[in-house]
């Protein structure tokens, strides 16, 4: 309370400083110097500053100083007490690709975890699909937009380029500059590679996700995600002094069990056949279980099966692996949006935030089989 009325003192002798050498305002004014002549402490006059920059008396711009405000009248006292507007209501939006934001699986998870730190704020959160213009979600006051999974790059440079804050997650941006949550993928493909290791597995297989970039049927990339992912298990096993062929990198297409059957029937021609398969995704994990058992191929006995797992595992077997925390990316994507809209983040300085993974022992990797 002391200090509170020191500050209020201090600005008192400000004003009357400002009233008799600056009535009309427009000049700079010293903190330091303006310290000394009132005998206060250079904190409390920053202080008093503010004070009075809130009543109108003084204008303070960033980088520049501190200036007299040209044409500003005495405000009433109690104005330093005026309590602040309160800030806009924001509504996230929330623009899902490839998937819906209900029932199971990741999509699920990460509009949970949206929908819970925009509740916990008292905000809101709008779904919508991935051919919204984000000129109508201006106009819908949207207050930034999360883009959930893979997208087209027409797609994400629009968004990039519209005045709202984006950011991506569950997937490396096609457009550079955009803000971005993922899993530690690193961290992920380190730890499974290294207790597969431990099994004594030395000849591996992975199994990546392809995506379209475009409405062509026929343009087919690696997901950003799932590419990085089998990058860093390639990497992880060349630090341990293995190599991981290129014929041992199966790309899968499609999300449904029918397409993703293909990966596992290539697996089958591989010659040797490697001992351990790490899938970028569980969905791949529980076709190619599934194929693999009906070939007659016993799981873990004969090969072993890990992945980047949602929480909880498949309704009929735990895969092993890593856990990601899908509802974490969401809480944290929308976190981000809001510093962004809040201006706590500079326009422009994007940032890779990394959900951290926890190791899986599933019921689906054991020891290597003996050759």
């Amino acid at each position: 309370m002391r200090q509170s009325l020191k500050v209020r003192d201090v600005a008192e002798r400000i004003r009357a400083l400002l009233d008799a050498e600056a009535p009309h305002g427009g000049g700079m004014v010293s903190c330091r110097g303006i310290a000394k002549r009132v005998g206060a402490t250079y904190s409390t006059v920053r202080r008093a500053f503010r004070l009075l920059a809130e009543e109108g008396r003084l204008r303070l711009e960033h980088g520049r100083g501190t200036f007299v405000a040209s044409g500003a009248t005495l405000a009433p006292a109690a104005a330093t007490l005026a309590k602040p507007e309160p800030p806009p209501f924001k509504v996230w939006t929330l623009i899902s690709h490839g998937g819906i934001a209900s029932g199971s699986g990741c999509y699920a998870s990460i509009h949970t975890g949206a929908l819970k730190e925009a509740m916990r704020a008292d905000e809101a959160l709008m779904v919508v699909g991935e051919r919204d213009e984000p000129a109508d979600l201006v106009r819908a006051s949207a207050s930034g937009i999360l883009l959930m999974g893979a997208f087209w790059p027409e797609t994400q440079r629009k968004c990039a380029s519209s005045p709202l804050p984006v950011v991506v997650v569950d997937d490396v941006p096609l457009v550079r500059g955009m803000d971005h949550v993922v899993t530690d993928n690193r961290r992920g493909a380190d730890l499974i590679v290294q207790r597969l290791l431990a099994l004594g597995h030395r000849r591996f297989a992975v199994i990546r996700s392809m995506i379209r970039r475009s409405e062509s049927r026929t343009d087919l990339h690696p997901d950003a995600d799932s590419e990085e992912r089998a990058r860093f298990v390639r990497m992880a096993l060349r630090r341990r002094g293995l190599d991981l062929p290129d014929k041992n990198v199966i790309d899968n297409y499609g999300g449904r069990a029918r397409k993703r059957e293909f990966a596992a029937q290539h697996f089958l021609t591989l010659k040797p056949r490697p001992t351990a398969v790490i899938c970028s995704g569980e969905d791949r994990a529980v076709t190619l279980l599934r194929i693999l058992r009906q070939e007659g191929i016993a799981v873990p006995g004969d090969v072993s099966i890990a992945a980047f797992c949602t929480p909880g595992g498949d309704d009929g077997v735990t895969i092993s692996g890593v856990e990601v925390d899908f509802e974490e990316m969401g809480r944290l994507g929308v976190e981000r949006l809001r510093a962004r809209a809040d201006g706590r983040v500079l326009r422009g300085a994007a940032r890779r935030i990394q959900v951290p993974v926890a190791l899986v022992d599933g019921e689906t990797w054991g020891p290597a089989p003996r050759d």
